[in-house]
Protein backbone atom coordinates (compact mmCIF):
# COMPACT_ATOMS: atom_id res chain seq x y z
CA UNK A 1 0.00 0.00 0.00
CA UNK A 2 2.86 2.30 1.00
CA UNK A 3 4.54 1.82 -1.95
CA UNK A 4 1.45 2.74 -4.51
CA UNK A 5 1.06 5.76 -2.67
CA UNK A 6 4.97 6.96 -3.41
CA UNK A 7 4.36 6.16 -7.10
CA UNK A 8 0.85 7.74 -6.97
CA UNK A 9 2.21 11.22 -5.22
CA UNK A 10 5.74 10.82 -7.78
CA UNK A 11 3.76 9.96 -10.64
CA UNK A 12 1.81 13.00 -10.01
CA UNK A 13 4.44 15.59 -10.02
CA UNK A 14 6.74 14.68 -12.38
CA UNK A 15 6.68 15.83 -15.70
CA UNK A 16 8.12 12.82 -17.81
CA UNK A 17 8.00 9.02 -17.66
CA UNK A 18 12.04 9.16 -17.52
CA UNK A 19 11.97 11.59 -14.21
CA UNK A 20 8.97 9.01 -12.74
CA UNK A 21 11.39 6.19 -12.90
CA UNK A 22 14.46 7.65 -11.68
CA UNK A 23 12.48 9.70 -8.99
CA UNK A 24 10.60 6.76 -8.36
CA UNK A 25 12.87 4.26 -7.47
CA UNK A 26 15.57 6.29 -5.60
CA UNK A 27 13.04 7.27 -2.96
CA UNK A 28 11.87 3.42 -2.48
CA UNK A 29 15.07 1.96 -2.66
CA UNK A 30 18.24 2.04 -0.62
CA UNK A 31 17.02 2.68 2.77
CA UNK A 32 13.72 3.67 4.58
CA UNK A 33 11.32 6.59 3.28
CA UNK A 34 10.32 9.54 6.13
CA UNK A 35 6.95 8.66 5.07
CA UNK A 36 4.68 11.89 6.31
CA UNK A 37 7.09 13.68 3.99
CA UNK A 38 7.48 11.88 0.96
CA UNK A 39 5.27 14.05 -1.28
CA UNK A 40 7.26 17.05 -0.09
CA UNK A 41 10.20 14.98 -0.89
CA UNK A 42 9.09 14.01 -4.33
CA UNK A 43 8.14 17.69 -5.35
CA UNK A 44 11.67 19.25 -3.89
CA UNK A 45 13.60 16.73 -6.11
CA UNK A 46 11.36 17.75 -8.87
CA UNK A 47 12.16 21.53 -7.41
CA UNK A 48 15.79 20.97 -7.33
CA UNK A 49 15.52 19.82 -11.15
CA UNK A 50 14.12 23.14 -12.90
CA UNK A 51 16.57 25.05 -10.78
CA UNK A 52 19.24 22.92 -12.11
CA UNK A 53 18.48 23.46 -15.57
CA UNK A 54 17.12 26.95 -15.10
CA UNK A 55 21.08 27.95 -13.72
CA UNK A 56 22.51 26.38 -16.62
CA UNK A 57 20.49 27.31 -19.36
CA UNK A 58 22.99 29.02 -21.59
CA UNK A 59 25.51 26.67 -20.44
CA UNK A 60 27.34 24.02 -22.52
CA UNK A 61 26.25 21.52 -19.83
CA UNK A 62 22.28 22.11 -19.05
CA UNK A 63 21.41 19.76 -16.38
CA UNK A 64 19.83 17.22 -18.89
CA UNK A 65 16.55 15.36 -17.63
CA UNK A 66 19.24 12.25 -18.35
CA UNK A 67 22.39 13.60 -16.28
CA UNK A 68 19.77 14.63 -12.96
CA UNK A 69 18.21 11.14 -13.43
CA UNK A 70 21.52 9.38 -13.24
CA UNK A 71 22.20 10.73 -9.33
CA UNK A 72 18.33 9.37 -8.33
CA UNK A 73 18.54 6.18 -10.48
CA UNK A 74 20.25 3.10 -8.15
CA UNK A 75 21.71 1.53 -11.28
CA UNK A 76 24.24 4.46 -12.96
CA UNK A 77 24.48 6.78 -9.49
CA UNK A 78 27.48 5.04 -8.01
CA UNK A 79 29.46 5.54 -11.66
CA UNK A 80 29.12 8.93 -12.15
CA UNK A 81 32.17 11.09 -11.98
CA UNK A 82 32.58 13.47 -9.37
CA UNK A 83 32.82 16.50 -11.49
CA UNK A 84 31.60 19.90 -10.10
CA UNK A 85 28.46 19.44 -12.47
CA UNK A 86 27.69 16.53 -9.94
CA UNK A 87 28.38 17.77 -7.10
CA UNK A 88 26.07 20.93 -8.02
CA UNK A 89 23.23 18.38 -8.62
CA UNK A 90 23.60 16.77 -5.56
CA UNK A 91 23.64 20.42 -3.77
CA UNK A 92 20.42 21.76 -5.59
CA UNK A 93 18.47 18.94 -4.42
CA UNK A 94 19.33 18.47 -1.18
CA UNK A 95 18.64 22.20 -0.83
CA UNK A 96 15.45 22.14 -2.82
CA UNK A 97 13.82 19.48 -0.59
CA UNK A 98 14.58 21.65 2.91
CA UNK A 99 13.17 25.00 0.95
CA UNK A 100 10.01 22.53 0.04
CA UNK A 101 9.49 21.09 2.92
CA UNK A 102 10.59 24.50 5.11
CA UNK A 103 8.44 26.69 2.55
CA UNK A 104 5.14 24.08 3.28
CA UNK A 105 5.37 24.50 7.11
CA UNK A 106 5.86 28.39 7.48
CA UNK A 107 2.19 28.47 5.21
CA UNK A 108 0.42 25.95 7.06
CA UNK A 109 -0.01 23.69 3.86
CA UNK A 110 1.10 20.29 5.46
CA UNK A 111 -0.30 18.13 7.68
CA UNK A 112 2.79 16.69 9.22
CA UNK A 113 4.23 20.05 9.96
CA UNK A 114 5.64 20.36 13.09
CA UNK A 115 4.44 24.04 13.41
CA UNK A 116 1.01 24.39 15.70
CA UNK A 117 -0.74 26.09 13.12
CA UNK A 118 -3.78 24.68 13.81
CA UNK A 119 -4.07 25.38 17.00
CA UNK A 120 -3.45 29.31 16.86
CA UNK A 121 -2.92 30.68 13.60
CA UNK A 122 -2.55 34.25 15.00
CA UNK A 123 0.31 33.39 16.83
CA UNK A 124 1.67 31.83 13.68
CA UNK A 125 1.43 34.64 11.57
CA UNK A 126 3.51 36.86 14.06
CA UNK A 127 6.19 34.03 15.37
CA UNK A 128 6.70 32.05 11.60
CA UNK A 129 7.95 28.98 12.05
CA UNK A 130 11.65 29.05 12.20
CA UNK A 131 12.61 25.88 14.08
CA UNK A 132 10.96 24.20 10.80
CA UNK A 133 14.57 24.38 9.50
CA UNK A 134 16.12 22.08 11.15
CA UNK A 135 13.11 19.64 10.82
CA UNK A 136 13.61 19.74 7.31
CA UNK A 137 17.32 19.49 7.10
CA UNK A 138 17.07 16.19 9.48
CA UNK A 139 14.38 14.84 7.38
CA UNK A 140 16.39 15.57 4.00
CA UNK A 141 19.96 14.34 5.24
CA UNK A 142 18.39 11.11 6.99
CA UNK A 143 16.37 9.97 3.31
CA UNK A 144 19.52 11.18 1.11
CA UNK A 145 22.83 10.63 2.98
CA UNK A 146 21.79 6.98 3.74
CA UNK A 147 21.83 6.20 -0.04
CA UNK A 148 25.67 7.08 0.08
CA UNK A 149 28.45 4.46 0.10
CA UNK A 150 30.95 5.02 2.66
CA UNK A 151 33.80 5.13 0.47
CA UNK A 152 35.38 8.41 -1.45
CA UNK A 153 32.51 8.88 -3.56
CA UNK A 154 30.01 9.00 -1.05
CA UNK A 155 32.38 10.98 0.84
CA UNK A 156 32.24 13.76 -1.56
CA UNK A 157 28.35 13.49 -2.28
CA UNK A 158 27.51 13.65 1.57
CA UNK A 159 29.71 16.64 1.51
CA UNK A 160 28.11 18.58 -1.59
CA UNK A 161 24.56 17.46 0.21
CA UNK A 162 25.21 18.94 3.10
CA UNK A 163 26.34 22.45 0.96
CA UNK A 164 22.91 22.01 -0.26
CA UNK A 165 20.92 21.68 2.48
CA UNK A 166 22.95 24.36 5.10
CA UNK A 167 22.79 27.23 2.41
CA UNK A 168 19.10 27.20 2.75
CA UNK A 169 19.49 27.81 6.40
CA UNK A 170 22.30 30.47 6.29
CA UNK A 171 20.50 32.67 4.20
CA UNK A 172 17.31 33.19 5.44
CA UNK A 173 16.09 35.89 6.08
CA UNK A 174 15.06 37.99 9.38
CA UNK A 175 11.57 39.31 9.52
CA UNK A 176 9.80 41.71 12.06
CA UNK A 177 6.56 42.44 12.46
CA UNK A 178 5.29 45.54 14.98
CA UNK A 179 3.23 45.88 17.43
CA UNK A 180 1.93 48.70 19.17
CA UNK A 181 -1.07 51.26 19.29
CA UNK A 182 -1.32 53.36 16.14
CA UNK A 183 1.41 51.26 14.37
CA UNK A 184 4.05 52.04 16.63
CA UNK A 185 6.58 50.00 17.17
CA UNK A 186 7.80 50.16 20.62
CA UNK A 187 7.54 45.76 20.38
CA UNK A 188 7.77 43.63 17.88
CA UNK A 189 8.03 39.94 16.90
CA UNK A 190 10.54 38.63 14.99
CA UNK A 191 11.45 35.29 12.88
CA UNK A 192 13.55 34.23 10.19
CA UNK A 193 12.43 33.54 6.49
CA UNK A 194 13.73 30.94 3.93
CA UNK A 195 14.72 33.23 0.89
CA UNK A 196 13.29 33.13 -2.71
CA UNK A 197 14.54 29.63 -4.39
CA UNK A 198 16.56 31.30 -7.55
CA UNK A 199 18.58 33.73 -5.01
CA UNK A 200 19.51 30.12 -3.28
CA UNK A 201 19.75 28.57 -7.07
CA UNK A 202 22.75 31.61 -7.73
CA UNK A 203 24.13 31.26 -4.42
CA UNK A 204 24.80 27.62 -5.28
CA UNK A 205 26.45 28.78 -9.22
CA UNK A 206 28.92 30.53 -7.24
CA UNK A 207 30.20 27.70 -4.81
CA UNK A 208 29.67 25.96 -8.26
CA UNK A 209 32.37 28.36 -9.71
CA UNK A 210 34.64 27.99 -6.84
CA UNK A 211 34.21 24.35 -6.00
CA UNK A 212 37.73 22.98 -4.59
CA UNK A 213 39.59 19.80 -5.78
CA UNK A 214 40.08 16.94 -3.95
CA UNK A 215 42.19 14.24 -3.99
CA UNK A 216 41.69 11.04 -1.90
CA UNK A 217 40.81 10.23 1.82
CA UNK A 218 43.66 12.47 2.85
CA UNK A 219 42.24 15.36 1.28
CA UNK A 220 38.37 14.73 2.46
CA UNK A 221 39.96 14.42 5.91
CA UNK A 222 41.17 17.82 5.41
CA UNK A 223 38.00 19.32 3.85
CA UNK A 224 36.38 18.27 7.19
CA UNK A 225 38.62 19.45 9.68
CA UNK A 226 39.44 22.91 7.39
CA UNK A 227 36.33 25.27 8.23
CA UNK A 228 36.26 27.51 4.89
CA UNK A 229 35.80 24.26 2.40
CA UNK A 230 32.61 22.96 5.04
CA UNK A 231 30.69 25.34 3.01
CA UNK A 232 32.10 24.58 -0.33
CA UNK A 233 31.45 22.42 -2.82
CA UNK A 234 34.12 19.62 -3.71
CA UNK A 235 35.04 17.41 -6.99
CA UNK A 236 37.47 14.98 -7.64
CA UNK A 237 37.27 14.74 -11.42
CA UNK A 238 37.93 17.13 -14.23
CA UNK A 239 34.67 17.89 -16.54
CA UNK A 240 34.71 17.41 -20.32
CA UNK A 241 34.23 20.19 -22.69
CA UNK A 242 30.37 18.97 -22.81
CA UNK A 243 30.61 20.02 -26.77
CA UNK A 244 29.63 16.09 -27.55
CA UNK A 245 27.25 13.90 -26.25
CA UNK A 246 28.66 11.78 -23.51
CA UNK A 247 25.88 9.55 -21.90
CA UNK A 248 28.41 8.89 -19.28
CA UNK A 249 28.76 12.27 -18.31
CA UNK A 250 25.51 13.24 -18.57
CA UNK A 251 26.07 15.39 -21.81
CA UNK A 252 23.62 16.11 -24.47
CA UNK A 253 26.07 18.09 -26.43
CA UNK A 254 25.07 21.38 -27.74
CA UNK A 255 24.75 20.58 -31.35
CA UNK A 256 20.94 22.73 -32.33
CA UNK A 257 21.32 24.09 -28.82
CA UNK A 258 19.94 27.61 -28.66
CA UNK A 259 22.28 30.54 -27.58
CA UNK A 260 22.32 33.98 -26.42
CA UNK A 261 23.67 36.70 -28.45
CA UNK A 262 25.08 39.48 -26.38
CA UNK A 263 22.08 40.50 -24.58
CA UNK A 264 19.17 38.95 -22.00
CA UNK A 265 17.06 37.20 -24.05
CA UNK A 266 12.65 38.38 -23.90
CA UNK A 267 12.97 39.17 -20.14
CA UNK A 268 14.80 36.18 -18.84
CA UNK A 269 16.56 36.24 -15.91
CA UNK A 270 19.97 34.88 -17.00
CA UNK A 271 23.25 36.67 -15.56
CA UNK A 272 25.60 39.06 -16.39
CA UNK A 273 28.31 36.28 -17.62
CA UNK A 274 25.53 34.87 -19.42
CA UNK A 275 24.51 37.42 -22.21
CA UNK A 276 26.76 36.10 -24.79
CA UNK A 277 27.81 32.54 -25.34
CA UNK A 278 27.08 31.97 -28.95
CA UNK A 279 30.99 31.79 -29.10
CA UNK A 280 31.53 28.98 -26.56
CA UNK A 281 28.39 27.30 -26.84
CA UNK A 282 28.66 26.95 -30.72
CA UNK A 283 31.98 27.91 -32.18
CA UNK A 284 34.52 26.56 -30.06
CA UNK A 285 32.49 23.37 -30.27
CA UNK A 286 33.27 23.40 -34.10
CA UNK A 287 29.64 24.68 -34.64
CA UNK A 288 28.54 27.85 -36.56
CA UNK A 289 25.66 30.11 -35.65
CA UNK A 290 22.54 29.87 -37.33
CA UNK A 291 19.57 31.82 -36.92
CA UNK A 292 16.14 30.44 -37.28
CA UNK A 293 12.32 31.14 -36.61
CA UNK A 294 11.22 29.31 -33.64
CA UNK A 295 7.11 28.90 -34.81
CA UNK A 296 6.68 27.62 -31.27
CA UNK A 297 5.06 29.91 -28.51
CA UNK A 298 7.15 30.59 -26.14
CA UNK A 299 7.38 31.79 -22.17
CA UNK A 300 8.34 35.33 -21.38
CA UNK A 301 8.93 37.70 -19.02
CA UNK A 302 8.68 35.16 -16.04
CA UNK A 303 9.11 35.94 -12.43
CA UNK A 304 8.90 33.84 -9.64
CA UNK A 305 5.60 34.15 -7.03
CA UNK A 306 5.88 32.91 -3.65
CA UNK A 307 5.65 29.92 -3.07
CA UNK A 308 6.71 27.70 -5.16
CA UNK A 309 6.31 28.79 -8.62
CA UNK A 310 7.19 30.60 -11.68
CA UNK A 311 4.55 32.70 -13.99
CA UNK A 312 5.05 33.50 -17.57
CA UNK A 313 3.55 35.38 -20.37
CA UNK A 314 3.17 33.62 -23.62
CA UNK A 315 4.75 35.01 -26.29
CA UNK A 316 4.92 34.88 -30.20
CA UNK A 317 7.52 32.64 -32.59
CA UNK A 318 10.48 35.02 -32.85
CA UNK A 319 14.13 34.66 -34.20
CA UNK A 320 17.04 32.82 -32.77
CA UNK A 321 20.34 31.62 -32.70
CA UNK A 322 21.25 27.93 -32.87
CA UNK A 323 24.30 25.49 -33.10
CA UNK A 324 24.52 24.19 -36.74
CA UNK A 325 27.02 22.50 -38.77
Amino acid sequence: MFLLVVLIVVFTVLPSPASFWSIGNFMVTGGSVIEPYIDLIALGIQVGQQECQYQFKWSRWNCPESAYGNILNPAKRNRIKATKESAFMHAVMNAAIVHTIVTKCQTGQHKNCTCSVDKNPDDFSVKGCSAAIKNAIKITRDFVDKKERLDTWGSINIHNNQVGRQIVQKTMKKVCKCHGVSGSCNMKSCWLKINDFHWIGKRLKLAYKMAKKVGEENDLEKVASFKPFQSSLIYQEESPDYCYPNRSAGSIGTLGRQCAKGSRTNGSMETDDDKSNCNKLCRQCGYNVKEVLDTNNFNCNCSFVWCCKVQCAVCPPRIVSVCSV
